[in-house]
Order: structure tokens, then C-alpha cells, then sequence
């Protein structure tokens, strides 16, 4: 019987020391060693949703194509982002490798097109994202940051005009160890996620911010001394200027300025003929992209009675708005505002 205890014992003893000799796992409430890199949240899409792979891109074209695009730009594209119109935006973005940006456009005859290099970046930078800041929108944002280092998962917040392809800054973070890794448009704002990172660049965290994708530029009420009405995208003023441009059509003596309401805008100018009902451009007569804080353009030009020989195109973002150059007819206010169609 004692023998039995004894064996008892130290089968016991045994199961005991293999117990304790075990690792024992964490709490469900203790960081694990990679939990801040887990973190700092990846790029995001136009809804919030991540970038869509270029394997999605692959499906939709299919074999072939793929294989002919892969063929046409000279990479495989890594990652894709799809607008609600068909169009994708396309970049190969492996680990320290340069970025080139493409776009695919099934709607147009030339349906690929290079938007930006890997050599029109900042220098020994890539890009870390994109996204269609609006449905309607010929203008991206990208997130371009540092090619090299683990610790840059994202970077600046750039604007690329996909018909000028100028590329121009438009959000820097206020501390050089924080980075833009994400960006969710919410209608005339952007929601932005930020990974700020230690001193020695470890152990990011996440916060987010709210910016204006629209910036006033000042310019409206410094040269018109008015606030313009909600929907305007600028003004066409019938006073003497100093302006930032000039554009000379003809010698009649007449002029109208041009004045953007807000910072980093498009404007172009065409010649235009009644057709029907409607006026159809019949000539390209200047542009301006990426107006800067108080630019404005004197437009001298005849300002006729009759119809319409210009029409001038304002735009930022996905807002855009017209304006047919002709006499205003009215002496009570030497400003017509250009507003959203």
C-alpha cells in the first residue's frame, strides 16, 4: 500500500513539473512584442476601404490584357485603386523599389496612360498610396513617402492634376516623426489617419485629424472686399487689378478679372461658338493649374453685347463651374460669381 501511495506521488510530482515548466501565455490585455507596428493602419481607399489589390485589376481585365499592360508599362503592378466610373489608378510598390504611376481608362481610345514616373517624385521617395479624393474628380491624392526604412509605412499628402500631371504638396504633417498612412474623403473634408512615431522611430500610434479639402485663398475678399456665395468657385471682376496674369486676346481695351476662391485651382480658357442651344469650345486659349494664395488672371478681352466668344472653366477637385465672357449690363455690381454646375 505504501508503495502505491508512493508511486502515486510521484506520478503527480511529474505532471506538476511539466505544468510549470510550460510558458505561460500572455493576457488577453498585454501588448504582444509587434503589437505597435500592428498599429499604425495601412492606406486606405476612397471609402475608407484599403487599396484594392492588383490582382482585382487582373480579374477585370482579364489574362490577356493584364499580360499586355504588364507588357505596355513595364512592371507588374502591385497595387490598384478603382474609381466608380471604371477608371483604376496602378503603381508597382514593392519594398524600396520606385514607384510609377499609371492610369487604366476603358472608356478612352488610349485606355493606358503614365501619370507620374518614379523620377517626378521627390527625390528617394515612393508613393504609399492613392485615392479619388471625388466621384468626379480629374485630380488624386497620393501619399508619398520615403523608398527606404521599415519605419515609413506612409509620408506627405500630395494632389496630382491627371490632365496637367502636375504634382504639388498638400498636407505635411506638424511633426517631422509623424506620417499620413490613410485618407477617407468625407465630402468637402478629409479624414486623414496618422502614425506618430517615437524619437528613434519606433512604436508608432494612431490618431486621426479632419482637414479641408477645400482652402479659401483670400484672394475674393482682398481684391472685391465681398464674401462670395456658397457655391461660388470664383469671381469675374470688372475693376482695374494688379493680377498674378495676364492674358491678352485682343486689343479692344476691355478686360475681366478671373479670381479663384480657392487655393490650388484650374483654370482654362477657350474660344467658344453657338451650336443649337449650347456654345461648344472651338479652341484651347490658355490654362493655369495649381493657383496659388491671391492669384488671379486679367482677361482682356472684348466684352460683347451679343454672344459669347469665351468661356472660361474653373475647377478644383471635383467642383467645377463656367463662365461665358460678355457684358454685364448691370452698374450696380462690377462682380458675377463663376458657381458649381
Amino acid at each position: 500500500m505504501k508503495q502505491l501511495s508512493a508511486l502515486i506521488l510521484a506520478v503527480c510530482m511529474v505532471l506538476f513539473a511539466t505544468a510549470c515548466s510550460k510558458e505561460n501565455p500572455p493576457p488577453p490585455d498585454s501588448p504582444s512584442q509587434s503589437s505597435s507596428q500592428s498599429q499604425t493602419p495601412e492606406p486606405m481607399g476612397p471609402d475608407g476601404e484599403e487599396s484594392a489589390s492588383a490582382d482585382e485589376l487582373a480579374e477585370v481585365l482579364g489574362q490577356p490584357a493584364w499580360q499586355a499592360l504588364i507588357d505596355k508599362v513595364g512592371f507588374t503592378p502591385t497595387a490598384a485603386v478603382k474609381h466608380a466610373d471604371g477608371r483604376w489608378l496602378f503603381y508597382d510598390g514593392e519594398f524600396e523599389d520606385p514607384t510609377n504611376l499609371w492610369i487604366y481608362e476603358p472608356a478612352q481610345a488610349e485606355t493606358l496612360r503614365e501619370l507620374l514616373p518614379a523620377d517626378k517624385l521627390p527625390a528617394q521617395t515612393a508613393i504609399k498610396g492613392a485615392v479619388w479624393p471625388d466621384e468626379n474628380s480629374d485630380e488624386v491624392l497620393l501619399i508619398v513617402g520615403h523608398r527606404y526604412g521599415t519605419v515609413s509605412p506612409g509620408g506627405d499628402l500630395y494632389r496630382l492634376d491627371l490632365t496637367s500631371k502636375i504634382l504639388s504638396p498638400f498636407y505635411h504633417t506638424d511633426s517631422d516623426y509623424a506620417q499620413v498612412v490613410g485618407v477617407t474623403p468625407q465630402g468637402d473634408s478629409l479624414l486623414l489617419d496618422i502614425a506618430t512615431f517615437d524619437s528613434n522611430m519606433d512604436h508608432p500610434q494612431s490618431s486621426q485629424t479632419t482637414i479641408p479639402l477645400y482652402t479659401e485663398s483670400g484672394a475674393i475678399g482682398s481684391i472685391v472686399g465681398q464674401q462670395p456665395p456658397a457655391d461660388a468657385l470664383a469671381g469675374a471682376y470688372e475693376g482695374e487689378v494688379q493680377a498674378a496674369q495676364v492674358l491678352k486676346l485682343d486689343d479692344s481695351g476691355e478686360h475681366v478679372v478671373i479670381i479663384p476662391r480657392y487655393r490650388g485651382s484650374t483654370v482654362r480658357v477657350y474660344s467658344v461658338k453657338m451650336a443649337g442651344s449650347d456654345f461648344v469650345n472651338t479652341g484651347w486659349l490658355g490654362a493655369y493649374y495649381d493657383t496659388p494664395d491671391g492669384w488671379s488672371l486679367d482677361l482682356r478681352t472684348i466684352l460683347p453685347e451679343g454672344g459669347p466668344a469665351v468661356k472660361v472653366v474653373v475647377s478644383n477637385f471635383g467642383k467645377t463651374g463656367e463662365f461665358l465672357v460678355a457684358y454685364n449690363g448691370r452698374d450696380d455690381s462690377r462682380i458675377r460669381w463663376i458657381s458649381e454646375k
